[in-house]
């Protein structure tokens, strides 16, 4: 079994060096590009994005629990508990901010890669 997937390796390699001569290209200048101007960006863009859904994920799940607290005391909304009132400070000057930029980048990675495609942007744009 493991000869079997040797071999295929040894096949898949050598079709790639024979795709890659045919182009002209390497692999070393493929990584190199892959890696250059908005990719980067892109990239960073993509990491943030990931982060800040799970910050915003604990902001909802503080939103809930919050009101959640304040709900089960039988004074309906109006009861006064730091838990949801810490939340309902942080809103203005912390979590608005994070949603602001969160749906920016939302809009602002795929029209990178949207501009790339269309070759709107060159390979070393922003280097």
């Amino acid at each position: 079994m493991n000869d079997e997937i040797e071999a295929d390796i040894a096949q898949y390699v050598a079709k790639k060096q024979r795709a890659n001569e045919l182009s002209g290209t390497t692999s070393e200048s493929d990584e190199r590009r892959a890696t250059t101007g908005f990719d980067k960006v892109k990239d960073a863009i993509d990491a943030f994005l990931l982060y800040d859904f799970f910050v915003i994920v604990f902001i909802l799940v503080w939103l809930v629990i919050g009101a959640s607290a304040r709900l089960s005391k039988g004074q309906g909304l109006a009861y006064d508990e730091p838990f949801l009132g810490t939340w309902l400070f942080l809103w203005p000057i912390l979590f608005q901010p994070l949603l602001g930029v969160h749906m920016l980048a939302t809009l602002v990675s795929p029209a990178i890669g949207w501009a790339k495609k269309k070759k709107l942007l060159s390979e070393d744009a922003w280097q």
